[in-house]
This record gives C-alpha cells, structure tokens and sequence, in this order.
C-alpha cells in the first residue's frame, strides 16, 4: 500500500518533471522537497522508474529528462530581423545577433565583465528597451562605475537596473522584446544546468536579445558549464585580464571575414568601467 507521504511525493515527482527543462538528478528532486529519509528517497526513484517505462522521462547515467514531444513551427515568411546592437570594442562590425537570440560573455574574475555588460546598457539604452539584472555588485560600487562610463547619467536612468540572483528567465518573459543584461548567471549546482538555464532564458525572449554574464575558469575559453554553456548562444564572447576573444559567431556581419578566434587586447582604468588601449590582434 502506497502511503500518504509517497502519495504526495509522487505528485511532485510528476510536477518536478512537467516543468523540467533539461536534465535533472534524483538528488535534485530530494534538495528541492527536502526529502531525507530513505522511504522517501525510495518513492522519488520509483516513480521516475515508472516515469521512464511510460515514455515520459529518459534515463541516462544517473541523470533523468522529460521527454519533449511538441515542436514549434518555423514560419520562414513571418517578419524576422537581424538586431542592431552597439558593443565596446565594435564587435557589431564582426558579429550578427537576430532577434531571440543569446550572446555569452565568459570571462575570469576581475577580467572586466561587468565594465563591458555595463558599457553595453549604456551605449544602447536610447535606441533599447534595457533592463540590466544585477546580482553582485554594490549599489556604491555600480553608481560610481556608471557615472564613469557617462557622467550625464539623467535620473531616473534611461534604462531599468534591477535586482536579480536567479530564474532570470521569469522576469524577462514579461518584457520579451527588449535588451536584457545579465550580470551574472552564477550556478551552485551541477555545471549542467549552465545550459538549462541559459535554454530557459533563449525560450523567455520574443523579439529581444539576452546579453549572459558568466565565470570562467584561468586559461579557458568557455564558462563554468563548458559546452553547455555555448549550446544556445549566437555570439560566444571569452575574456581574461587583458585579453578579448570571439569564440563562436553564427552570422557574420561582413561576409567576407571570419571573425572566431578574433582577439583585442586592453586595459581598463582605475574605476573599473573603461575599457583603453584597444588594439586588435589576431593570435
């Protein structure tokens, strides 16, 4: 006989995987539901056991996923543009972004992410709808590094600065055509769910474009999350100390010139903000 406390754990089994995106582990199901005891632990397992003979869910290793059956049409004739976005470094004069799209700037500690996620808001907040997602620095620290980007700053500021930690997708869903800038996505779990949530926030936007601020390891290119991190993202940007890389470009924005691998050295000044001694370097 199944008891009531399985019973419920059953349920939010089947609620865990219905709003599942991507692969999940049983041990995530335990920490979201606080389930400790070994009865307990037991019902989840089962349940997706029954989950994965349905055709519902897939096992693979010890990773679980909701099988997804539905696919979007894609309307060829509808209206679909190429954005127009202002970058630092004029990255625009190398690299495309449509619209529903996603660029990743992965970058080591102190490599300058927030100044160039910062200078992006600002050198578009006249022609974009800006919303800027901020998770790490002190509103001190993010006044004084504004003002040294544009010292004219009017207030109230022309674009939205925001408190944010988390489930980014959640909010860029309200406002899915404008320019959303994460500064940054930080997972404490398993480096999987990179992708998964970098997936959710690609599936938020409409017309809008999500600009993705990630850490990364000294001496690599891509983010905490490796390949998941560079799955959906159009523009794949890679910084270090003093050192900026285009990893991965879809479009071009001149046909003719290939821009991976595309480097710039710099340095930043003393407030963190600028970014000075720009010069191009092939590597």
């Amino acid at each position: 006989m199944v008891d009531d406390r399985s019973k419920i754990l059953r349920r939010l089994v089947d609620q865990w995987v219905e709003e599942a995106d991507g692969w999940f582990r049983t041990d995530d199901i335990w920490k979201q539901y606080n389930v400790q005891t070994e009865p307990g632990k037991n019902a989840v397992w089962q349940r997706l056991k029954e989950l994965v003979k349905t055709g519902i869910v897939e096992k693979g290793g010890m990773r679980y996923r909701r099988i997804e059956q539905e696919a979007e049409d894609i309307d060829i004739f509808q209206e679909a543009n190429f954005v127009s976005i202002k970058f630092p470094f004029a990255l625009e004069d190398f690299v495309r972004m449509s619209e529903k799209s996603v660029m990743v700037i992965a970058g080591d500690v102190d490599a300058g992410k927030t100044a160039l996620l910062l200078n992006i808001a600002i050198m578009n907040m006249k022609d974009w709808d800006v919303w800027c997602w901020n998770s790490e620095t002190g509103v001190a620290l993010l006044k004084e590094r504004l003002f040294a980007i544009e010292p004219n700053l009017p207030n109230p500021l022309p674009f939205h600065l925001k408190w944010r930690m988390d489930n980014f997708a959640d909010v860029i869903r309200l406002n899915p055509n404008g320019l959303h800038i994460v500064d940054y996505l930080d997972i404490d779990s398993e480096m999987y769910m990179v992708g998964a949530e970098i997936k959710k926030i690609l599936k938020a936007l409409d017309k809008g474009v999500a600009i993705i601020g990630l850490q990364k390891p000294e001496g690599r290119d891509l983010g905490y999350g490796g390949t998941f991190s560079i799955k959906k993202a159009e523009v794949y940007i890679s910084m270090s100390k003093d050192r900026l890389k285009i990893v991965k470009a879809k479009s071009r924005a001149n046909p003719t010139v290939n821009p991976i691998n595309k480097q710039w050295s710099f340095r930043i000044d003393n407030s963190g903000s600028n970014f000075l001694d720009v010069q191009e370097a092939w590597y």
